[in-house]
């Protein structure tokens, strides 16, 4: 007998999708194929409501807690500094790797994933739930239209050591159309996680070496490169529509975009609680899951804050590349003035740590 939903996809979201399905009753299976790991370097920042989310899964967690993010403009005086206490919280975010996460989802969700030769009739499925843009699932990119973006620009991962920089305090500077962002992951070790965007006419491993040391100066401490860097491009996509009647997407397959905000996985965890809401909802009246007054609900509840998200990023990223004397200047007054002023700093905090719905 076929499933109510069929989630597709080969990542997290799609595997956390099917877990809080099942969590409510949901009769889920998941289309899937052999997980990508990433040799124990990739990381993921979760905010508080996320953070939370995974635990009402039953997921264990050995996350690294933040307190306190400092963004910075390097060349001046620029900063803003963000405090958990201001929000009455007891962190802004945790760090958590990855590999980790993705093993113990596939574990936990061993007995709901199936091949399509598996499915019995796929037709019978009252919706199909896009979560990621794997190239092994592309059938959603020929029902969807998106909006395609290059950011020119080559992520570089990695984890560093660094004996002076505080515990539980993440940074992130903004110089030479570059980004570079650092986060606790081990404090036994003074063990870090770093991203760090550069443009793609000089973005090599080789220029990630010989420069670490100029942003250690920055932060008045010593960055040392341990184990292995990864390299990713940068793009954007955002779909136009989030659904039609029996399809809909959510997490990267509905939105991605650049991870200066370290947002990505965020986003996608709060479509999923929406889109599983929902559905509650729609089995409590009779109604079909793939019903497009359904899945439109969840489109009207995630889409504007996913859209804000975005620009909101998209805004950053052009407002911090920019090599324009004037446009350093506003850079620096800007982050200043929001520095001084509680009511935007909470604001944008807020939005950021996931407290801002609809």
């Amino acid at each position: 007998m076929s499933p109510e939903c069929l989630v597709i996809g080969n990542g997290i979201a799609a595997r956390l999708f099917a877990l809080e399905c099942k969590r409510n009753i949901i009769d889920c299976a998941v289309l899937t194929s052999s997980p990508v790991y990433f040799n124990q370097v990739r990381t993921i920042t979760l905010n508080p409501i996320s953070f939370k989310f995974l635990q009402k899964l039953d997921i264990s967690l050995d996350a690294s807690p933040i307190s306190h993010i400092n963004v910075f403009e390097s060349e001046g005086t620029g900063v803003i500094n963000f405090s958990a206490q201001d929000l009455g919280e007891d962190n802004l975010a945790y760090v958590i790797n990855y590999d980790n996460l993705l093993r113990q989802l596939d574990e936990l969700t061993k007995g709901m994933q199936c091949s399509a030769d598996e499915v019995e009739d796929l037709s019978n499925m009252q919706v199909r739930v896009f979560a990621d843009k794997d190239k092994n699932f592309s059938e959603h990119q020929t029902d969807f239209d998106f909006i395609e973006h290059d950011y020119d620009q080559i992520a570089f991962t990695f984890h560093a050591t660094a004996s002076k920089l505080q515990r539980n305090h993440a940074y992130q500077t903004f110089f030479n159309n570059q980004i570079f962002a650092i986060m606790p992951i081990d404090h036994s070790k003074n063990t870090f996680t770093v991203v760090w965007s550069i443009p793609k006419d000089f973005a090599t491993e080789e220029y990630v070496r010989d420069n670490i040391d100029r942003l250690g100066q920055q932060l008045d401490t010593d960055i040392a490169i341990s184990g292995e860097i990864l390299a990713f491009e940068l793009s954007s996509s955002r779909a136009k529509e989030y659904c039609i009647p029996g399809k809909c997407l959510i997490a990267d397959s509905a939105h991605s975009f650049h991870p200066l905000a370290g947002q990505g996985l965020n986003l996608g965890i709060a479509d999923i609680d929406v889109l599983v809401d929902e559905f509650k909802k729609a089995k409590s009246q009779g109604r079909s899951l793939g019903d497009i007054k359904v899945l439109k609900k969840y489109e009207v509840r995630r889409k504007i804050l996913n859209e804000a998200m975005l620009n909101g990023v998209n805004f950053l990223n052009h407002l911090f590349h920019s090599e324009n004397i004037y446009t350093k200047l506003f850079r620096n007054r800007g982050l200043r003035l929001v520095n001084k002023i509680p009511v935007i700093k909470n604001l944008l905090i807020k939005n950021a740590v996931g407290k801002i719905k609809i």
